[in-house]
Formats: structure tokens, C-alpha cells, sequence
């Protein structure tokens, strides 16, 4: 096959990884075994999910492994990898049990998913970045992004942001690639998702859509906010020339990050202010030092202890500059 395909044969096509894909349409959602039988490894994703990888080196005739998934009723994306494990030809036999009921769309086939409109970004899931980008646009008439506009009213405020919560963690269409836009590049912590609670709960209208969204949120904000405050290890660490220190805050506090030569000179102080509540993990949320003392000039090659404080908490550990 890989031969009429233009691939070519024999140690041509060795160290490679083959990909296939077929769409199948269920006429109900269905809990089914799928088979699998493979020369050598193999990893197969449903609708997106990953439901099996075997890395195994073996040959193949026929089917060797059974697992179950579930086929939602329509159209169902099944994509299939073998590897080869560097040499030798490839293998593969997919199928599901023999009760049961799909078929197999045509090569060329086209079909239509519907998005719902609380999946802003049409990535197959509703979830934090969804609720990012409706944030974004709060107050705005008219933003570059009109799905953020999700009850189509005209104007982008809690009620949108509602029904996006409402539907937290529900899979919608096809699963596509991931957004563009990194979470690290998005700020979502406990001080706004209190303000969207506290907005939900004025405009709340006793709809199942805000008791839901509200609920969501609150569980939401449960899971940002940290049962106690804790100084973390500082990335990366050996470093050159710079630094960040992450940490976690159980309630706001004034925070500031003291660093000391080994001997206890007092290096450099960062003063990083009042913080509320949350996880401070990402670069741009983290502690930073850039490998300078207090007048600028950068440090010399070698340990130093960094001290937290945050209200009546203080914790201190050590790390490494290596030029």
C-alpha cells in the first residue's frame, strides 16, 4: 500500500509513523468494544480522546486488543496510528463488536457539526478559556469576536458569561485543534471569578441557566483558590540570568520576595505588593528575578536563598545561578 501510495517500500518507509482516518455514523449513542490488531505499536483517538495506545512490537494478523468506548449518536471522527518501531513493514485491523450498529461515511463525504454558541471558541469544548474570552469583551457593544456575544441580545455582559458556565466541561461537535490562544497568556483568578459571581447573583432571574452557571462558577472558584499558602520551587532552577518564583496564596496578603548571598547579605527585594487569593504560577503571575542586585549589576555564579513572606507566612529556599 504504501508502495501504490508513492511512499515507498521496504527500509524507505522504516522509522515512520503511519495515520489514518475514517468518519462512522451511529444512529444512537451506543457503549461498544472497539478491536484493534497491530504491527507494531498503536494508538487510536475517538472524537478527539484518546481510548487506546499499545506501544508494543509484535506482528499482526488479525485483531489483539478489545476496550470499550462509546459512540455518540451521528457523526464520530475514529483517526488510528501504527508505528513501526524503526524497521520492518506495518500492520493494522480496526473494528468494533460485531452487534454493533454503524457505518462507514463515503471518503469525500461531507457533513455539518453544529457548534453550540456556548463554545466560543469551537475547539469541541466548553471551558475556562471559553469563559476567558466572554470576559474579555464584557461591556463592549460591538468586539472582534462575535460568538462572545452568546445569547445574540447584542451586548456582552454576565448573562453571557452564565451561559457559557452553565455548560462547564460538556464536549460539543467534533473535537478540533487546540486554540491558538495559550492559557498562560490569560489571566483567571479568584478575584474575577468573584466578581462574576457576585454579577450573576444581581442579575440572577431564578433561570436554571444562572443556578447552574453560578453553581459552576462557585466550584470553579473552590478550585482556585488554595487551602494554604505555599512557596514553591523557582524555574528553572540551575538559571542564567533569570528566574521566576511561584507560590500559592490561601487569602490576600502583602507579599514580597527577600534574596540573599549565602553569607546573608541582602541581595535584592521584591516587592511585589497586595495580592488576593490564588495560584501564582505562570511567568507572568510568578515572582521574576532577573539575576540583578539592588543597583543593577548582575550576580555572580553560585547560591542564593530566596525568603517569601506573605502576611504572618514566611518560608525560605535556596537556588543556583550557573553562567
Amino acid at each position: 500500500m504504501t508502495d501504490a501510495l508513492g511512499w515507498g517500500s521496504g527500509s524507505e518507509i522504516y522509522d515512520h509513523v503511519v495515520y489514518g482516518s475514517v468518519t462512522l455514523n451511529s444512529p444512537r449513542k451506543q457503549e461498544t468494544t472497539m478491536l484493534v490488531g497491530s504491527d507494531d505499536g498503536v494508538k487510536v483517538w475517538l472524537n478527539g480522546e484518546v481510548v487506546h495506545y499499545n506501544p508494543t512490537a509484535r506482528g499482526a494478523g488479525d485483531y489483539q486488543d478489545a476496550f470499550p468506548v462509546t459512540l455518540k449518536q451521528g457523526t464520530n471522527v475514529l483517526l488510528v496510528a501504527v508505528d513501526n518501531r524503526g524497521h520492518g513493514g506495518f500492520s493494522g485491523f480496526f473494528g468494533f463488536a460485531k452487534d454493533t450498529d454503524y457505518t462507514v461515511n463515503p471518503i469525500g463525504k461531507k457533513f455539518t457539526v453544529k457548534v453550540p454558541a456556548y463554545d466560543v471558541n469551537r475547539d469541541g469544548m466548553t471551558d475556562i478559556l471559553d469563559l476567558i474570552i466572554v470576559g474579555q469583551d464584557f461591556g463592549k457593544a460591538r468586539a472582534a469576536n462575535a460568538r462572545t456575544d452568546v445569547n445574540r441580545d447584542g451586548k456582552r455582559n454576565i448573562a453571557d458569561l452564565v451561559l457559557v458556565a452553565q455548560h462547564l466541561g460538556e464536549l460539543s461537535g467534533v473535537s478540533a485543534a487546540p486554540s491558538s490562544l495559550a492559557m498562560s497568556n490569560l489571566k483567571l483568578d479568584p478575584a474575577r471569578i468573584r466578581t462574576w459571581i457576585a454579577q450573576a447573583q444581581l442579575e440572577n432571574d431564578g433561570s436554571l441557566a444562572f443556578q447552574q452557571g453560578i453553581a459552576n462558577l462557585r466550584q470553579l472558584l473552590t478550585a482556585l483558590t488554595p487551602e494554604s499558602t505555599v512557596l514553591l520551587a523557582n524555574y528553572p532552577n540551575p538559571f542564567n540570568p533569570e528566574t521566576w518564583i511561584p507560590y500559592h496564596l490561601s487569602e490576600a496578603a502583602e507579599v514580597m520576595v527577600r534574596i540573599y548571598a549565602v553569607n546573608g547579605t541582602l541581595i535584592r527585594t521584591l516587592d511585589l505588593g497586595h495580592q488576593l487569593a490564588g495560584l501564582y504560577h505562570e511567568r507572568n503571575r510568578a515572582a521574576y528575578w532577573d539575576g540583578k542586585n539592588a543597583v543593577g549589576e548582575s550576580v555572580a555564579s553560585g547560591f542564593y536563598f530566596y525568603t517569601f513572606t506573605a502576611g504572618d507566612f514566611t518560608a525560605t529556599r535556596k537556588m543556583l545561578i550557573v553562567k
